[in-house]
Formats: C-alpha cells, sequence, structure tokens
C-alpha cells in the first residue's frame, strides 16, 4: 500500500531520490556520512570516552570481563552492568574480545552502528510516509535524532540521545524500520525485524509491536486479515518463549517481595515513579509540557500533511495506543499496583511517540518552506531548532501557534473532521494542563517570555517574506530560492548539531583529568593486585571500578540500593546491599519512614553525607572493621572528598597519583569472606 495521496502541484519540485542529479547525489552522500562521522565522534565523548567509562561505569567493558574472567569476580558485590547481557547484542563483546579485538575498539564500532541505524531506520520510514520528501529533510531529521534533545522529553526520563554501545540505538532503529514495513505492507519482513529487535532490547521493540497493533486497529472489522496477523501472531509466540528461556522470567525464586521492591526501589528512582521526579510539575517544562507540545505539533502537521486517511488513522492510533501504554505505566507507578509493571516503565514508549512526532514535523516544515507557506514554515523550524539550543524542548507557546494555526484553516475542517477535533480537545486540555501548573507556582516567566518575543519577530517577517518574489505561481519557490533555503535549512542544522556536541558531550578538563586519575589507578590495580582481590571505593561512586581493573568491587550507594538487585530481583543482594550501607550509618527506617515519598536527589544526597563521613575518618575504625569483616584489600580514597570529610586514616599507601590514593587495611589476621 503506498501511504501517500497524490502529491499536490507545489510538491512536484520535491522528486523522487532517483531523480535526483548525480552530482546532487553525491552532495547528499557527502554530507550525510559527515554527519554520521561526526555524531560518532561527538558520543564518544571526541575520544575521552575512557575517562567517562572509568568514572561513571555501567559499560559493556564490565559485561565482557565478567564473561572472560568470571574468577575475578568471586567476591564481587552484583553492580547490575552484567544485566546487559540480557541483550544478545552486547555477547560481541567478549566474543570479538576473544579474537584479539579490544572492547575499546568494539564500542566505538558499535556506537557508530547505533548512529547509522537509528538514521537509517528514521529515513525509510520518512520516506515510506513521504517518497517525494526532500533530502534536506532526511538531513534535518537525522541531526536532530542524534545531536539534539528533540527526544529528550519523553515521561521515562531516558534522556535521548544516548548512545553507548549496547542496544538502545539499534532498538529504536529497527522498531522504525518494523513500523516502515507495515505500512509498505511487508508484514513478514515488519515482523522478523521486531524479532530480531526483541533479541537486543525486548521493550523497546515492544513499543514498535504496540504501535503496529494500534495501527491495524484503524482497519476495525479488518482488523484479523490472515496475511496481517500471523506473521505477528508467530512474533509474539517467540517473544513468549524468548522472555522465558533467555531473559529466565519464569524464575520467581528468591526475588525480592512486593512490599520491599516498593519500600526501596523509588529511593535512588531515576525513571520508574514520575511522582517523585517532578516530571508533571517543577520538571514540566522538561518533560510534561514538552512531550504533550511535541504530540499536539505531530497532530498537527499529520493534519497539514498529503497523505490519505487510512495512513493517517494508522499513525494516530498507533500513537494513541501508546499513550494508553504509557498512562498505564505511570498509573501503576503512582499507585504501586504492580513491580512488574513499574519495572517495564511503559511510559518509556514516548520515545517512541517523539520519534514519530519529529518526522511528521520535520517533513511538513521541511515542504512548508519549500512551498513558500512562511509562517508554518518559521514556527516549524523554530519548534525543531530549539532541540540544539536547550533541554526544555517543544516550547509549549510555539507549539501551540503552531497546532492552532493549523486548525483555523477552513480545509482543515472540511476535510478530516475527526483528526481536527481531537487536536483541539488536546489544544483545550494542554491549556487547563498550563493554567493548573501557574495556580501550584510552577511557571516561569522567562520560559514565556523568550517565546513571545520569537513569534511576535517571526510575525513581521513572515509577511514580509510573502511579499518577495520567491514562489512561483501554484508551483512552490524558484530553483534558485529552493537551493537557497535547502542550503541554510543544512547550515542550521549543522551549526545546531555542533554546537549541541560542544555543550554536550565535551569533557571540562577537571572532568577528563580526574577520570584518567581515577582510570589510572584501575589499570594498576589490574596490573599489580591478586586477580581475586577485593576492592573498596568511594561508596558515592556512581557504578565505575570494574570496567578497566577486572576486579571485584565491595559496592557503591548506587548498587546497594538500586542496580544491585532492581533490574535482577535478587533479594539477597539487596539485603547485603542494606547490611553494607548499614555499616557506614545508613539506618534507612530512621532517615526514611516508610509510606512516604521522598525525592531521589535528597534521598541519594543524605545517604551520601553519612556514607563519606564514615569512610573519610582518619581514625579508619570503621574501614577497618569493614575491611576485616568482608576481607577487603584496597581501600580507594578520593583526596578532593576526603578534605571535605574528614581525611584518610594513616595506612599503608600502595598507589597514588593526583586525585586518588590507594590504602592497604591493618588487619593482620585473614577472615572468611562473607556477610556479618
Amino acid at each position: 500500500m503506498n501511504p501517500n495521496a497524490e502529491p499536490s502541484p507545489a510538491d512536484m519540485s520535491m522528486t523522487r531520490l532517483k531523480d535526483t542529479p548525480p552530482i546532487e547525489l553525491v552532495a547528499w552522500l557527502i554530507g550525510f556520512l559527515a554527519l554520521w562521522i561526526f555524531a560518532t565522534y561527538a558520543h564518544l565523548y571526541f575520544t575521552e570516552v575512557e575517562a567517562v567509562i572509568a568514572l561513571r561505569g555501567w559499560s559493556a567493558l564490565d559485561f565482557s570481563n565478567s564473561i572472560l574472567h568470571p574468577e575475578n569476580y568471586e567476591h564481587d558485590y552484583p553492580g547490575g552492568a552484567r544485566s546487559i547481557g540480557r541483550s544478545i547484542l552486547v555477547w560481541a563483546y567478549p566474543a570479538l574480545e576473544k579474537w584479539g579485538i579490544e572492547a575499546e575498539t568494539t564500542l566505538a564500532g558499535m556506537v557508530a552502528l547505533e548512529v547509522l541505524l537509528l538514521c537509517s531506520g528514521a529515513i525509510f520510514l520518512l520516506r515510506t510516509f513521504f517518497p517525494r520528501v526532500h533530502p534536506v529533510a532526511m538531513f534535518a531529521l537525522s541531526a536532530l535524532l542524534t545531536l539534539s534533545w528533540i527526544r529528550h522529553s519523553d515521561l521515562g526520563r531516558i534522556a535521548n540521545p544516548f548512545f553507548h554501545g549496547q542496544f538502545y540505538g539499534f532498538a529504536d532503529g529497527l522498531r522504525l524500520f518494523a513500523i516502515a514495513l507495515f505500512f509498505r505492507g511487508r508484514y513478514q519482513a515488519s515482523a522478523l525485524t521486531l524479532a530480531l529487535g526483541f533479541t537486543i532490547h525486548p521493550l523497546k521493540t515492544l513499543f514498535g509491536m504496540i504501535f503496529i497493533f494500534g495501527a491495524q486497529l484503524w482497519k476495525g472489522r479488518r482488523f484479523f486479515e490472515l496475511n496481517i496477523i500471523i506473521p505477528f501472531i508467530l512474533l509474539t509466540l517467540f517473544a513468549v518463549l524468548w522472555m522465558w528461556f533467555w531473559l529466565d522470567m519464569g524464575n520467581m525464586a528468591n526475588q525480592v517481595s512486593r512490599d520491599e521492591f516498593f519500600r526501596f526501589s523509588p529511593l535512588f528512582n531515576s525513571h520508574w515513579f514520575p511522582q517523585d521526579l517532578g516530571i508533571f510539575g517543577q520538571d514540566h517544562e522538561r518533560y510534561g509540557t514538552a512531550f504533550f507540545s511535541a504530540f499536539l505539533a505531530g497532530l498537527a502537521a499529520l493534519i497539514r500533511s498529503e497523505l490519505n486517511t487510512e495512513t493517517k488513522g494508522k499513525i494516530v492510533f498507533g500513537m494513541f495506543v501508546l499513550l494508553l501504554i504509557s498512562a498505564l505505566g505511570i498509573v501503576s507507578a503512582w499507585y504501586e499496583l504492580s513491580p512488574l509493571l513499574v519495572k517495564s516503565c511503559l511510559q518509556r514508549s514516548t520515545v517512541l511517540v517523539l520519534s514519530v512526532a519529529t518526522l511528521l514535523v520535520v517533513a511538513q516544515s521541511v515542504r512548508d518552506t519549500m512551498n513558500g507557506q512562511w509562517w508554518f514554515a518559521a514556527i516549524g523550524l523554530l519548534l525543531l531548532g530549539s532541540a540544539f539550543l536547550d533541554d526544555s524542548t517543544w516550547p509549549v507557546l510555539i507549539g501551540l501557534s503552531y497546532t492552532i494555526s493549523a486548525l483555523v484553516s477552513r480545509a482543515t475542517w472540511q476535510q478530516q473532521r475527526w483528526l481536527t477535533i481531537i487536536t483541539t480537545l488536546g489544544v483545550i486540555a494542554l491549556a487547563c494542563y498550563q493554567y493548573a501548573l501557574f495556580l501550584k507556582g510552577y511557571q516561569h516567566l522567562s520560559y514565556w517570555a523568550w517565546q513571545v518575543l520569537v513569534l511576535l519577530a517571526a510575525a513581521p517577517l513572515c509577511r514580509l517574506m510573502d511579499k518577495v518574489r520567491l514562489v512561483r505561481s501554484g508551483n512552490g519557490l524558484s530553483a534558485h530560492a529552493s537551493s537557497m533555503f535547502t542550503v541554510l535549512i543544512v547550515v542550521a542544522a549543522s551549526v545546531g548539531s555542533w554546537r549541541w556536541a560542544n555543550t554536550n558531550r565535551t569533557l571540562s578538563d577537571a572532568f577528563k583529568i580526574k577520570g584518567e586519575n581515577y582510570q589510572a589507578v584501575q589499570l594498576w590495580a589490574h596490573n599489580n593486585t591478586p586477580k581475586t582481590a577485593l576492592f573498596m571505593v568511594d561508596p558515592c561512586t556512581t557504578y565505575g571500578w570494574r570496567d578497566y581493573s577486572n576486579r571485584s568491587s565491595f559496592g557503591s550507594l548506587q548498587e546497594w540500593y538500586k542496580t544491585g538487585w532492581l533490574y535482577s530481583g535478587d533479594r539477597q543482594a539487596l539485603h547485603q546491599g542494606i547490611r553494607r550501607g548499614g555499616r557506614l550509618g545508613i539506618n534507612i527506617d530512621v532517615l526514611l519512614p516508610a509510606h512516604k515519598r521522598y525525592k531521589p536527589i535528597q534521598v541519594y544526597n543524605a545517604f551520601c553525607t553519612i556514607a563519606r563521613t564514615s569512610f573519610y575518618n582518619q581514625d579508619g575504625k570503621i574501614l577497618a572493621g569493614i575491611a576485616q569483616d568482608y576481607h577487603i584489600q584496597y581501600v580507594v580514597m578520593d583526596k578532593t572528598w576526603s578534605k571535605r570529610y574528614g581525611g584518610m586514616p594513616d595506612w599503608a599507601v600502595a598507589f597514588e597519583n593526583r586525585y586518588y590514593r590507594v590504602l592497604v587495611p591493618p588487619f593482620e589476621s585473614e577472615v572468611s569472606h562473607g556477610e556479618s
């Protein structure tokens, strides 16, 4: 099925790629290649990614170490990073390392492939909906998805774009390919693509399946067409078997109880419990408001597009089913209905909604530009361009202006009343939401003021452009004007991407030097200590230690109270973590009485202060006791924090550099490794 209606005369200037002159195709190919290389380079932190891995951890290096050298982790507290092994893709790291290819090299290649697959999937879906789309739309879409905050406002707070060489970008790209194949009528290929995605990241792929399910609902009584549903029934069977046998979801032994899950999982929560994260309250500009603004802008672009009614209906149904799934995830977390639903973080499905909305607005804004529809082109490009500048994306006043402008068109009401009514109700709901935020004191004058100024400046500029003879009667821009605006959009997207990357993927000198120092400590440990040595690091370190040291860790706050047990459900790991935190003075029942809500950042700061006060104590009594009971051979001290919290015990120094000192605990008798 071709999802498009016949192109309007003004669209005829946007020819298919096969009709593009070879010299232009070469130029576009060079442009895309440059963007791909730069995006990869940027997401590897401009070659400084090793400093990031050393400090933050949770990398594929940790996983590869644990597979190739399991004996090194005999005394390790489970940090949680090894749970990425549920994705079949990351097994490439240890496999290639056996062939002599270092994990760092594989990481760079994986990030490059992530970027490429996401952009390819997005472009394939874009050209499925709009075969005559101008190449500049493909370039702008790729830049936005990889080097801007355009999808930052998802309600699961995943902080896109995020390429770390594991699974996110791969699963994102594959589900976009699968959706495109579905709309092209290639149902078997779509189901196979989703099956591949399911082995990489089940949840992301599941949301793609749900979008397709919603799209198929548009057919009503024709939903059960056998040639369509049989491939997806087989896909569902494969998914169930994969979850049962590979993900081991049937094994419920030694799992955290429901009460324990809802007692401890919100403490350091980053994604799952929206009531503690402010996404609909004090942080609405980055999440709640931005997301709904994006959704309505996507509907407005869909209203104005040349797609036929069936394709529009399928897209809308797919997006609405994802919204319902997201609402289920939010309600489950808010009212603590089910640990499984909360862990699934169904609100992450909004990433796919944002992807589709971005695609629609990009395509329509480029079309408006080439057709001389200056008002829509200006505010559409402003909506998109803001994502290069700030993570408060999809500014709501500009978004509402875009949506309302589409709604007031007479043709809109005459041709697609159902979609117009839905969008109008959405505008009313968003306006009421903004008023409620105002009553709560969550609105900021500065957020609204700059949008008013931009719109006031855009209106007369668009009127001026209408008077300039750039538009050929009924046929869009003249060739020279079209080329000029193509260059302008490419330059704007390139400059925006460069600015975003240099702002958000460039490390400060202090961070880089500290990361290099911490990596040096890890490499020293790898080269100079027994393979089974157990280290205790600063308890407020996130996850960084095992990646380069290949040595066991006593753990950290993030691991004891979150990642060490949260994804696996390991009850024993949870209680080990609680005991270890207790040895540093953290009494959860006293600090955080049950049945109350707490801000995760406040919980973390409180725990960190207590833990570091005990850790950086000159008399060293607490550390000495822990070292004896757990048979810790080395303690890694951060000099910066030791000065702030009291100092270091006077123990033998095994290694030292500018930022770190490795101490040897003074216990004499050997004790068996175990819990006390």
